[in-house]
């Protein structure tokens, strides 16, 4: 509900109205001539009736003693004022009180559910905005404070007192409110509601939830008709919560209940829990073979690319059950079928993450895919899940994936990931001369990305024995294919070694030669030269050459 001027107020009652070009003139009139009260009737309007309401009848509902809207604007001020205190009087009786302050109690609840939706709506489709609210019969158009809060408290106030259809309708939509207070009460007030499928299809769909506490309700709505196999069937897909406690309670549910032979393949996945106890009581559902015969399938599920959940890829990561064979086949297959089918970078995410899972280094097959990964799909999502991976091994082809991520270009919201990752290459080239002229040779390669470039000298500057960071710091400062902050960088870094002649010719080589913040520092750093280090530079006339 934002505050609307005198031309998107009339455009607005033109759009809500489905008003032709001739009857916008008598919206137009009435706005110029009472713009307050057009601007609550809007809002009262907007609130209390859906769309098919306003449109469908071309204006002519609300009614007022038998006269549409349209009709009313066109008598002038008096009809103004009484299409607004007809629809004030609406609007009393159906507010909902947590959201609108007003004496009495709510006598419309449909309309209050409608008022509700209304204002869900609105904030789904602005997201990321903070949709104000506002009371239209107040006379000032101040924002009242906590929507959020609001609308949690009057969904469990009318929800708990009508359970209508237009109830059932406002429940499903408030389950994908932005804002988890609004969720955890939809959620709450969905049990007595549970036996309707698109109520039930509502609460099944928050078991993705980021909230913790909004799955456990979702779960725990469920509860109760464990017994009923439709029920049952959306409960048990809890059993792979990221949540312990959650994994046990769908478990003991489903365990305890009169559909467990029906969903007990299901299950299997408990064998295997990281939680000691779940996986106990899990064990005794199934036997050797049962638990064989499903790493089985899951390993040639994957290795022929079909669609693999992340807790299924944890599982061939780190079960000793899986055969470094199967482990190698199910890996290669699942990142083969996702770089060939561009699929989405969460997935990738997912099957990258699994490898630090593994209790060795994966074999060549499966870091030939994630080399190809790295030179042809830059992302900083790849980078954020391979990080630990390539510090864990820290092998050869761990560091011939190191150097591929390394050369990629970076993206705006990678240069905190790429920082990391020089930081990792550092570490993995420590004491190897060799691993050390990778990365150096990166920082000096004019053909690569610039942030690329900087992430690499960064990199150098800490992995380089103290013999080599010299040579390899000068060069790059008098580098011109060098970006300023690269440059900048450098510099500090020449900073903090002992004054040499070639460290002092090469400040000056800037100083001169630079008229960007590069050259300003270098110049600052030269002024500061003591009388010996200034006569290494052989009467410089200290300007910068134009």
């Amino acid at each position: 509900m934002r505050f609307l001027d005198s031309s998107e107020l009339t455009e607005a009652f033109a759009l809500a109205l489905g008003l032709c070009d001739e009857d916008v003139a008598t919206v137009e009139t009435a706005v110029r001539t009472q713009p307050q009260r057009m601007r609550r009737i809007f809002d009262m309007m907007y609130l209390l009736y859906d769309d098919e309401a306003l449109v469908g009848t071309r204006g002519e509902r609300p009614r007022v003693d038998g006269q549409t809207p349209l009709e009313l604007l066109a008598q002038g001020n008096n009809g103004i004022e009484r299409l607004d205190t007809a629809l004030s009087q609406v609007f009393h009786d159906a507010a909902p009180r947590d959201l609108f302050p007003a004496d009495g109690q709510v006598r419309d609840f449909p309309r209050a559910c409608q008022v509700i939706y209304r204002l869900i709506w609105e904030r789904m489709s602005e997201p990321g905005e903070e949709v104000a609210l506002h009371h239209p019969l107040a006379f000032s158009h101040q924002p009242l404070g906590d929507p959020s809060g609001r609308l949690a408290k009057a969904l469990v106030a009318v929800l708990q007192t009508y359970d209508g259809r237009p109830g059932r309708r406002v429940l499903s939509l408030a389950m994908l409110d932005p804002d988890a207070r609004v969720r955890r009460a939809a959620v709450k007030v969905a049990g007595g509601f549970i036996g309707f499928r698109d109520v039930a299809d509502a609460v099944h769909g928050l078991r993705d939830d980021e909230d913790r506490e909004i799955r456990l309700s979702a779960l725990e709505a469920f509860a109760p008709f464990v017994s009923r196999t439709d029920a049952a069937g959306r409960l048990v897909s809890f059993v792979t919560d990221p949540d312990r406690d959650i994994r046990a309670r769908a478990l003991e549910l489903i365990k305890n209940s009169s559909t467990l032979d029906q969903y007990r393949e299901r299950l299997v996945p408990l064998a295997f829990d990281p939680a000691e106890e779940i996986r106990l009581a899990a064990s005794d559902l199934f036997d050797q073979d049962e638990v064989e015969s499903y790493v089985a399938i899951l390993a040639d599920r994957a290795a022929a690319g079909q669609p693999v959940e992340p807790y299924e890829l944890r599982i061939l990561a780190r079960e000793p059950a899986v055969s470094d064979h199967q482990r190698t086949r199910a890996f290669q297959g699942r990142l083969a079928a996702l770089k060939t089918r561009h699929m989405h970078a969460l997935a990738m995410s997912h099957a990258l993450r699994a490898l630090g899972f593994f209790d060795r280094s994966p074999q060549e097959p499966v870091w030939r895919e994630v080399k190809e990964i790295a030179e042809t799909w830059p992302n900083p999502a790849f980078e954020r899940n391979l990080l630990p991976v390539l510090r864990k091994f820290g092998d050869d082809p761990s560091w011939e994936v190191c150097l591929a991520l390394l050369g990629q270009p970076v993206q705006d919201q990678a240069h905190s990931m790429r920082a990391g990752l020089a930081e990792t290459a550092a570490d993995m080239a420590a004491g190897d001369p060799e691993r050390a002229e990778q990365v150096a040779r990166i920082a000096r390669d004019p053909e690569i990305d610039a942030g690329a470039r900087g992430a690499a000298m960064w990199g150098a500057v800490k992995c380089l024995p103290e013999n080599r960071r010299e040579p390899f710091l000068t060069d790059l400062v008098c580098d011109v294919s060098c970006d300023t902050p690269m440059v900048r960088n450098a510099l500090k870094q020449l900073g903090r070694l002992k004054p040499t002649r070639r460290i002092v010719e090469a400040i000056d080589q800037v100083a001169r030669t630079r008229n960007d913040r590069a050259g300003k520092l270098a110049r600052e750093m030269r002024e500061q030269l003591g009388g010996e280090e200034r006569a290494w530079l052989n009467g410089s006339d200290w300007t910068v050459d134009s």
